[in-house]
């Protein structure tokens, strides 16, 4: 009996080294379809830059504790835009989370830990003079430097194209609902949540290009149009996610689909702000 209580016990130990030593996940560039994605443990993070083109993916860096670990991601989209950034937070037991595409189209980014989370410095863009500093936190993304009107419009984004019809987006009910609760968070689907939400230019910009392309899918329309009325009707971000949208519709790098799907929905979040029905 001794005997079988020593081999359950050493048994036991084993186990627990084995489990010990069992590498922490961490975040890869892998290959999906035609394009690079994202791999976090078992989950598949394909087209992370969203509606925003890139050609390829790299991680720069891995910050944070073992709690909670931040990857600062760069996507690189040509001439037209070199470098764009996002953040991937992964926390145990958890699927990872995206942050908004940020950035100036500079190539370069430097990061330092800031009061519970990230402070990112991104080097200057085309028409930018100076770095654009960004916070990362629990509370999302903000961007501390905002440029001006002129140096946006003559960078615009980068160039956008809507996924493809074949793609798991247009096929896929429930890949559908994933993609548009992570392209439109529930607080931003509320008069409430908007007020309290800090929203920075280019993270609205592609948010509603998403949303266009979203409203663009079969029977997916009415839902998109009728959840992003708190947004497109709100004192602090309706006209700006009207004028990103018309941006969207007016930029030359992007496919024809991507500027279609701009136009058709600005013109139907317009219909539903104007007559303000109970939706």
């Amino acid at each position: 009996m001794r005997f079988v209580k020593l081999a359950l016990c050493l048994a036991a130990v084993s186990a627990g080294s084995l489990i010990a030593r069992t590498p922490r996940s961490e975040l890869t560039v892998v290959t999906a379809g035609n394009e690079q994605g994202l791999k976090y443990g078992g989950t598949l993070l394909s087209r992370p830059f969203g509606a925003q083109l890139v050609d390829t993916i790299r991680i720069v860096g891995t910050y944070g504790s073992a709690r909670e670990r931040y990857y600062l991601v760069e996507g690189s989209a040509g001439a037209n835009c070199p470098a764009r950034y996002l953040i991937v937070t992964a926390r145990p037991g958890q699927p990872p989370a995206l942050s908004a595409p940020f950035g100036t189209c500079g190539i370069g980014a430097t990061v330092r830990p800031s009061s519970g989370g990230l402070l990112i410095t991104v080097a200057p863009g085309p028409t930018d003079r100076q770095p654009t500093r960004y916070v990362f936190g629990r509370a999302g993304l903000r961007q501390l430097d905002i440029p001006s009107r002129s140096a946006m419009a003559a960078t615009g984004a980068p160039g956008l194209h809507c996924p493809a019809p074949h793609g798991p987006i247009a096929t896929d009910a429930a890949a559908t609902a994933v993609e548009f609760d992570r392209v439109l968070p529930a607080d931003y689907r509320s008069s409430k949540g908007l007020h309290r939400a800090e929203i920075a230019p280019d993270e609205l910009r592609a948010m509603v290009a998403e949303l266009a392309c979203l409203s663009s899918v079969d029977g997916s329309d009415p839902a998109v149009a009728k959840a992003a009325v708190p947004l497109f009707a709100s004192k602090r971000y309706g006209d700006a996610s009207f004028a990103a949208l018309d941006q969207v519709a007016a930029m030359p790098g992007s496919d024809p689909q991507m500027r279609a799907s701009a136009r058709a929905f600005s013109a139907t979040m317009r219909y539903y702000v104007l007559r303000r029905e109970a939706l």
